[in-house]
């Protein structure tokens, strides 16, 4: 039986963190192509060119005789070269996905990048007398406003836990680090009472992430010459965990009466994420920031927006569905729809 349970879900694309200093999804394969040029002297000992960590896990493959250690640097380079044809560093992994050379040195260029973009944002190291200097301007702050108004810290966490749902298409851990350092300022409380609360949130990730949250030092670089496993927390498009995704976003979705799709690019590939909902309620408010969407494109988002629910047992009868698209920052979206995005 569906939960008639009313619950927010915040969906998360690269434009969400990008208030805070990480890169775009264009920004991170532009960035990641000149780091894979990779050059080695003749002893394939010592770096020359590129990323000098990237370098570093190459020649700890190659020193480990590991398997087709002997192309590596061939394809890393293949990769710088290929990237501008590609939609996205994710795509070309996805259209290389045979090649496990590919896909490991793809993964490990995410990491290397987007982790130095974590070490560089407003969010590290971050003081607590620094949240509203720093994040002024981000959507951040607006979001826990939404949560923490009127509520005490026990309302708040069991408002946060209970009636938000998350679902992170970003690698990063921006989200984590945010409400672990504003739960501390805004409550008054501990590190482990904050750490407690993101530990129980419901927070999707369905390509994987960097890493899982534990504290101040879970965010920013990560040598991923000294932490090869990290790889494994990057999934790629076809990769069999999504299914398990897929439906835990599907269940999660089926107890929600607003969506609010934050930089969001709106991809067929991520949208088959939120197929087959199937919740009890008669009545969806949605939101979701376009900021860079041509006006073409925009009506197929719209339509793909209600698709979400072609599948729902009150589609064309009775259920209501209120779509509201904004060529906003994240930001912007929050302040002008204050009372909107409140929790019900």
């Amino acid at each position: 039986m569906p939960s008639t349970r009313k619950k927010t879900m915040y969906i998360l694309g690269a434009g969400a963190s990008c208030e805070i200093g990480l890169p775009s999804g264009e920004k991170l394969k532009k960035d990641i192509s000149p780091h894979l040029r990779i050059k080695l002297d003749e002893s394939q000992n010592q770096h020359i060119e590129g990323d000098r960590h990237i370098a570093s896990f190459i020649i700890k493959r190659i020193k480990d005789n590991a398997k087709d250690s002997d192309s590596l640097v061939t394809d890393a380079n293949q990769i710088a070269n290929a990237l501008p044809l590609s939609d996205s560093i994710d795509n070309y992994i996805n259209c290389h996905r045979d090649s496990n050379n590919i896909k490991m040195l793809g993964k490990a260029a995410i990491i290397d990048r987007i982790s130095q973009s974590e070490e560089r944002s407003k969010l590290f190291n971050i003081g607590k007398s620094q949240l509203n200097d720093r994040l002024e301007n981000t959507w951040y702050l607006e979001f826990f406003k939404t949560v923490s108004v009127n509520r005490r810290f026990q309302e708040f966490k069991r408002a946060l836990i209970n009636e938000v749902e998350f679902v992170v298409f970003n690698y990063d851990r921006c989200l984590e680090k945010f409400l672990f350092v504003g739960i501390q300022v805004h409550y008054g409380v501990s590190k482990h009472e904050a750490l407690d609360v993101i530990k129980k949130l419901s927070i999707h990730r369905p390509y994987g992430s960097l890493g899982e949250f534990g504290g101040d030092e879970d965010y920013g670089f990560i040598d991923i010459s000294e932490s090869p496993q990290k790889i494994d927390g990057i999934r790629t498009f076809t990769e069999e965990k999504d299914v398990d995704v897929r439906e835990d976003i599907t269940d999660a979705l089926s107890e929600c009466t607003k969506l609010v799709f934050l930089g969001f690019a709106f991809h067929d590939t991520n949208m088959k994420f939120f197929k087959s909902c199937y919740g009890a309620h008669d009545k969806i408010n949605i939101y979701a920031t376009t900021l860079g969407i041509s006006s073409a494109d925009l009506g197929q988002i719209e339509e793909n927006i209600y698709d979400i629910y072609e599948n729902h047992p009150k589609y064309d009868r009775d259920l209501e569905i209120n779509v509201v698209t904004e060529e906003l920052t994240c930001v912007e979206l929050f302040k002008k729809h204050k009372i909107g995005l409140r929790l019900s």
